[in-house]
């Protein structure tokens, strides 16, 4: 029996190709999820879903990786599906079969960045589907390295900057992180994939 009570809200907020939830991690679990990202071995970011080459002149910063077997961060992992399932639900309704890693990000470094680029996985048997960005940083921790996302023409959307909002889009959309002008940003990348497009 269906029981408001029980239920969650989704909140999208926007009517562009994109969709958002604010406030979807606590200020504690941010913090909470930042000290684990900060544990782990940060290696330099890369391009490509199969090549993994490093490229400053399109993408700078520090990534790292989170272990679904880790007990102490299955929690994260579990948020996430049930959040990605809820959204595709409601706006794309893609065939999907399992999340493909959680990253953090980190941009530390005047003039990090990731020019315009998008998530699309080519040559395997699934395909990203769904990217999810999750801001850790206060917005105010940071200038620059904002998450942008193509609209129309030369428009892009800025995504929202407040801390624990997640980001969803479809992994063909054009996005980019600007560069980084002082401070640090952390946050989380996935992506839930699924077979080719028909």
């Amino acid at each position: 029996m269906f029981d408001r009570n029980y239920s969650i809200v989704l909140q999208p907020a926007t009517p562009h190709y994109w969709a958002f939830y604010p406030n979807y991690f606590s200020n504690d679990e941010c913090d909470r999820i930042i000290q684990a990202g900060l544990e782990i071995e940060a290696l330099q970011s890369t391009i490509g879903s199969t090549s993994f080459v490093t490229n400053t002149s399109i993408r700078q910063g520090l990534v790292g990786f989170f272990d679904p077997t880790n007990s102490d961060t299955k929690w994260l992992f579990d948020r996430m599906q049930q959040l990605t399932l809820d959204m595709n639900r409601q706006f794309w309704n893609f065939d999907i079969t399992y999340l493909e890693c959680i990253q953090f990000s980190r941009y530390e470094t005047p003039g990090d960045f990731y020019t315009h680029h998008m998530d699309m996985s080519y040559g395997q048997a699934e395909h990203r589907k769904i990217s999810i960005s999750v801001q850790l940083s206060d917005a105010g921790d940071y200038q620059g390295s904002d998450l942008k996302l193509f609209r129309v023409g030369k428009e892009m959307d800025t995504a929202p900057r407040e801390r624990g909002t997640v980001i969803l889009f479809p992994s063909y959309h054009v996005h980019e992180v600007t560069p980084l002008i002082s401070g640090t940003r952390y946050s989380l990348v996935s992506w839930i994939v699924g077979p080719p497009l028909k």
